[in-house]
């Protein structure tokens, strides 16, 4: 079904130039070319304002000049200075309603556009991302770089990042261009629909997102960009088969609404993961011994990365996209799936969630769906749910549901099913049992073997994980997890922990130590120069460890009296994502269900804020009366 605006008109270009030549005055010109369908009025899209347009039937060409201001959020047009060697960079990253930040346009999905930018810039600059995007593509897929960058070219692919980190880029441009070309031609092959000709990557500092689907050269974050063979090389190489599979889910086909981009970031994150299955070089990547690479610098002129405010686009929407999707995929099995695509592809130009119709017959329940179900309903207490678990977790033969179901215990039924801790270190027991058994069947060297061992590290007991640790390389992500395990079960002391680096797999892992002044560093951390999402996660999995309550209690009261305070000055998105990993998860009593309700009653917290702080109270008051439990369990697998 057609927007307003779509019903009333269609795009058929906008052709955009943009002048950075004077650095405190950039501009942009935007010829736009429509199809008004019948007689109305409707308007374009222009920072915040709207530029009324009358619309008559027939083809209409409009024009208009404005000026530019740079934004300061990593979105729209940005610019950001290197603090290493004072060099300027410049980009435009659209994202959800972005574009109109930077060029004058219709900035909604569906109406889709050929579009073609040109940029004018001081002399001696790189510019990509420009020229004419392969067809007709959203607003919010276009945008380009500008800049002194390093550029590494190989195999077909054009690499860019600040000059600063041009021994980085290079580093890694051998291995990023491998497991690039190779994600193209896979998702091509099963699509039956080729890829670009040339793909470009560029790492800018300051996005707001990790990465960004921009038509003629995909955006990533800046600290994504690490050397291979260390702990976020994995992360990177996610990300990057993640956005490509975005150049045929959300460049090729579209959805028509914003309130639908969940379906295609499920969808591009299944394909790029099926993509990176299937290639040798996207095969998960540990540490070998590398050197570690630094930090990069803090760059002036922006923010911490924020994702943009849409009611839609959040992580837990994303999330049960993802779920749904795999339960279609179970339902239907692989064949149908990728014929679906097919279709979807070759039939354009706009998706909806008709893609994930239901069969006329309906599928039988997924067991794992129904363990889940029960422990939120209360239906199952710890023990009869870890037993559960355990068959479904012994006869998985998918690599990523059993981390999934790993995950879960770790961060769901450990927390809540045992109040007593040799209760819960019996719990682990069985698990790291149940995941070496797997570990023991699974073919070597195989994800499934990957996976269940990076899960059994997080339950096993400390004499088989220091066997471990001494047989890896002391700079593996394997050997980091087997530290942070040694140091949650105490047999990890912090002067070992820093005698092994001092980077950020040391931080997370103090975050581990049972100590309660180490818990308030930790929680001190989390607001120290922005994190990656996977270094927040891992050390609010130390801060707020299962076993570890009565260390935690200072940061548990520090949240109620100083969280609102410390991210007043930040991004609403950036303080709804922080108070995620700062909330005391953990800390199952009354008090902390208190504090958390009298912060959420608080006045002036910022909508995003509410939000999550309320999903995160909820959560504490539910676990709390799980350790409550009702007369009768009624849950059999």
């Amino acid at each position: 079904m057609p927007t307003e605006r779509g019903g009333l008109l269609s795009v058929q270009r906008y052709d955009v130039r943009v002048d950075l030549r004077d650095p405190g005055a950039p501009s942009s010109t935007t010829r736009v070319v429509f199809d008004g369908r019948r007689e109305g009025v409707s308007f374009l899209d222009a920072g915040d304002a709207r530029v009324p347009v009358d619309v008559a039937v027939g083809t209409q060409v409009r024009e208009y000049v404005r000026a530019l201001a740079y934004g300061s959020a990593g979105s729209g047009l940005c610019r950001v200075v290197d603090e290493a060697d004072g060099r300027v960079y410049v980009y435009a990253a659209s994202g959800p309603a972005g574009a109109r930040r930077w060029f004058t346009c219709f900035d909604q999905p569906d109406l889709k556009a050929a579009t073609s930018v040109r940029v004018q810039t001081p002399p001696g600059w790189v510019v990509a991302g420009t020229g004419a995007c392969d067809g007709a593509v959203p607003t919010y897929a276009t945008g380009f770089v500008a800049g002194p960058f390093a550029v590494e070219s190989v195999r077909g692919v054009e690499l860019y990042a600040v000059r600063s980190r041009a021994s980085v880029l290079r580093g890694a441009a051998g291995e990023l261009a491998q497991v690039a070309a190779g994600v193209v031609a896979e998702i091509g092959r099963r699509l039956g629909q080729p890829g670009p000709g040339r793909l470009r990557v560029a790492f800018v500092p300051g996005l707001a997102w990790p990465a960004l689907e921009t038509a003629g050269c995909l955006l990533v974050r800046d600290s994504l960009l690490t050397a291979p063979g260390t702990a976020g090389f994995a992360r990177l190489v996610s990300v990057l088969a993640h956005e490509i599979a975005h150049l045929w889910f959300g460049n090729l086909v579209t959805v028509g609404r914003w309130d639908d981009l969940w379906l295609q970031e499920a969808l591009a994150d299944v394909v790029g993961e099926a993509a990176l299955r299937a290639i040798p070089a996207g095969r998960p990547h540990t540490g070998t011994g590398a050197a570690r690479v630094p930090s990069p610098p803090v760059l002036a002129g922006h923010h911490p990365p924020a994702p943009p405010a849409l009611a839609a686009a959040t992580s837990a929407h994303y999330a049960a996209g993802v779920r749904r999707v795999h339960g279609w995929i179970r339902a239907h099995g692989e064949r149908e799936w990728w014929t679906r695509l097919r279709r979807a592809v070759a039939a354009g130009p706009l998706l909806d969630a008709t893609l994930l119709a239901p069969a006329e017959e309906p599928a039988a329940a997924d067991p794992w769906d129904e363990l889940q179900r029960a422990v939120a309903a209360r239906e199952a207490d710890g023990p009869a749910a870890l037993d559960a678990l355990l068959t479904l977790l012994r006869r998985e033969p998918d690599a990523d549901r059993l981390a999934a179901m790993a995950t879960w215990y770790t961060e769901i039924l450990r927390r809540v099913g045992w109040p007593r801790q040799a209760g819960g270190r019996e719990a682990d027991r069985r698990l790291a049992d149940a995941l070496r058994q797997v570990i023991a069947g699974a073919p070597h060297g195989s994800r499934l073997a990957a996976k269940a061992t990076h899960a059994w590290l997080a339950t096993a007991p400390a004499p088989p994980v220091r066997v471990l640790l001494a047989a890896v390389p002391p700079t593996a992500t394997l050997a980091w997890a087997a530290r942070n395990r040694l140091a949650a079960l105490g047999e990890l002391g912090r002067r070992a922990v820093l005698a092994a680096g001092t980077g950020p797999e040391a931080a997370v892992c103090l975050a581990h130590l049972p100590d309660a002044t180490e818990k308030d560093r930790a929680w001190d951390r989390l607001f120290e120069a922005p994190h990656d999402p996977a270094t927040l996660a891992a050390t609010a999995a130390g801060l707020w460890h299962a076993d570890h309550a009565a260390y935690a209690t200072g940061p548990a009261i520090r949240f109620r009296h100083e969280f609102a305070a410390r991210t007043a000055a930040y991004p609403e998105q950036r303080a709804a994502v922080l108070a995620r990993y700062a909330f005391p998860r953990s800390v199952l009593t009354p008090d902390a269900l208190t504090r958390a309700n009298e912060l959420l009653e608080a006045d002036r917290l910022r909508p995003a804020l509410q939000a999550t702080l309320a999903d995160c109270t909820a959560d504490l008051a539910w676990a709390i009366r799980f350790r409550s439990p009702p007369d009768l369990y009624s849950y059999t697998l």
